[in-house]
């Protein structure tokens, strides 16, 4: 948020809305001049104000905008391109038949019907100049024509160079992502083409217009707010306004920023239901294929290492994209603000980071063979499955694999109580309470209640379960809820399989006849089919409400959805095509 509340308020009546960065006269200058730009940056920073009040400034110049929003778009390349036209030409205002059009060019790529609809149609009706801000660009990574889009916004600044009509269209593009999850092929690419805007934290000046509207002492308290956010732009603005709401307090400055930053932001509760500390937990700990890596790395930061900023590393961006680390003058990496410093700790790294399953393998098979060859095999064995049951805090596929291991040579009751110490140090009761019950503690049975000789396992999400499914097989258990996924369980253990990511709650999920694939459906607008073993995503289809229904076809090649926007509508299963509605 380069300068809107939080909240889409003020703090008090006639307070200021917007605070100016140096990132607006930037874009702005250099849109005026027909740069393409970028601005590439983690969430909650300001990009959507910064777009918002840049493209208010640009009309106020007598120049065309339009701004698409990415954001829950999916399906097959024919139905995208006709969306994203339409998007634009409702943007600009254009009075035009575009079903009409784009059945005439029926013949013709869908991106090559983009670039012709922007030179005989939005630059034919429109004489001035026209600014096109495309928002939520990360979108485009789960897409697969991503490098042909990004490709045709290239050619529209290449053919500047023979028809000078191009010179009036400039390009902004805004997201969370880096130039290289967008587009492969960097030859290209529009990323190096334009400038690359960067949207930083607020300086001390650039906040200090908020002092005025925190009491009598705003400018202490501002100072305080800033100690704890370093100029996070969503952060130092939710804290001003927890404190104006606040305001008259007879404590302290330094007491009442404090105690606010304690129980909004530090606290167990806090962490768990602020969506900023969410979203950076979830960009650490998902954001990457080599999760290990990046936290050994963020650790070193923690630490005050000297780890130079290496752009083109993808760890390094994994990082930077997630908003807990920035760059410095200096061009080392440092954690953005105490808040994060003091959620994100050594401690959070510690059980986040997964344990290295090889050194448990080879270590195991090394072990084995000395115990062998000095017949003292059951005694030496289990010790690397002790160690790693020991120690294990965040990795429940780690500690399954350890505790079956420990089994095996007749050590049982130790592989229970560290099983269930395990699940103690998650505060997973439901799962410590029925492992020990079936390890043969009476007294605990007796206490938990008859019941609990019949349950098998429970199941957790971050949020409310709308929905459940077994596979036809009864192997597995597939969940839909509100933190904004669908998780697929072992039946018998319990243990995560996979996790489907959506951008909204998921209430419906069902399991393919063949018990391969899953089917889900969400408040963002989309049904989506994954592989239910690997979790990766197949297709997504989509709707223009939240899709509360879906079903597979009995050959598992299609799916029917059902929507709030008042249609049922069946879809290909593998590539998203639809086929009625």
């Amino acid at each position: 948020m380069s300068g809107v509340f939080v909240a889409g308020g003020t703090m008090k009546p006639g307070a200021p809305t917007y605070i100016e960065r140096k990132a607006d006269s930037e874009l702005f200058t250099a849109v005026m001049a027909g740069e393409y730009c970028s601005v590439l940056t983690t969430r909650q920073m300001g990009k959507s104000s910064l777009m918002a009040r840049t493209a208010a400034r640009l009309r106020e110049h007598g120049v065309a905008c339009a701004i698409v929003d990415l954001q829950g778009t999916g399906g097959p390349a024919e139905q995208w391109y006709y969306g994203f036209l339409k998007k634009l030409a409702d943007g600009l205002g254009l009075s035009f038949d575009l079903a009409a059009w784009w059945k005439e060019q029926e013949l013709l790529s869908p991106a090559q019907r983009l670039t012709d609809f922007l030179a005989d149609v939005v630059l034919r009706q429109i004489t001035g100049p026209v600014v096109v801000f495309v928002d939520e660009v990360d979108w485009m990574i789960r897409l697969p024509f991503s490098d042909e889009f990004f490709a045709t916004i290239r050619s529209c600044f290449n053919r500047r160079a023979t028809e000078p009509v191009f010179e009036r269209l400039t390009f902004v593009l805004l997201g969370s992502a880096s130039p290289a999850q967008l587009i492969k092929d960097a030859t290209r690419t529009p990323f190096n083409i334009g400038r690359g805007i960067e949207l930083t934290d607020f300086t001390p000046g650039e906040a200090n217009p908020l002092a005025q509207w925190l009491g009598d002492d705003g400018e202490q308290v501002l100072g305080r707010i800033l100690y704890w956010t370093d100029g996070h732009p969503y952060l130092t603005q939710m804290l001003c306004l927890k404190v104006a709401e606040a305001i008259p307090d007879s404590k302290p400055p330094d007491v009442v920023v404090d105690s606010l930053v304690q129980d909004k932001l530090l606290a167990t509760g806090a962490r768990q239901e602020e969506n900023n500390l969410k979203f950076v937990a979830d960009r650490l700990t998902q954001g990457t294929g080599d999760l290990r890596r990046v936290l050994q790395i963020y650790r070193d930061v923690l630490r005050g290492k000297a780890v130079q900023d290496v752009p083109a590393s993808p760890l390094h961006t994994s990082l930077r994209l997630s908003g807990a680390v920035k760059s410095n003058a200096e061009r080392l990496l440092t954690v953005r603000n105490r808040v994060y410093q003091t959620v994100f700790n050594e401690a959070w790294v510690r059980e986040k980071t997964p344990s290295d399953v090889r050194w448990i393998v080879s270590t195991a098979a090394i072990v084995a063979l000395m115990a062998i060859v000095a017949g003292w095999y059951l005694l030496i064995f289990p010790r690397p499955y002790i160690q790693a049951l020991e120690s294990a805090s965040g990795d429940t596929e780690v500690a399954w694999q350890a505790y079956d291991h420990l089994r095996k040579p007749l050590h049982h009751s130790k592989a229970d109580e560290l099983l269930a110490q395990f699940f103690e140090r998650r505060d997973d009761r439901d799962s410590a309470i029925l492992v020990r019950a079936r390890s043969g503690d009476r007294v605990l049975s007796e206490l938990a209640g008859s019941d609990y000789s019949s349950l098998q396992k429970t199941l957790r999400h971050e949020g409310l379960v709308y929905d459940v499914a077994f596979s036809p097989d009864g192997k597995l258990v597939a969940t839909g809820s509100g933190d904004n996924t669908a998780r697929v369980f072992e039946a018998a253990s319990g243990r995560e399989v996979s996790r489907l990511a959506h951008q909204g709650f998921v209430y419906a999920v069902t399991f393919s006849p063949d018990s391969k694939l899953v089917a889900t459906g969400s408040f963002d607008h989309t049904a989506r089919v994954f592989e239910a073993a690997s979790g990766r995503e197949i297709s997504s289809l989509t709707h223009r409400n939240s899709v509360n229904a879906v079903a597979f076809s009995p050959d598992s090649k299609r799916v029917a959805t059902g929507s709030v926007d008042n249609t049922a509508r069946v879809f290909e299963a593998a590539s998203g095509l639809e086929i009625s509605h």
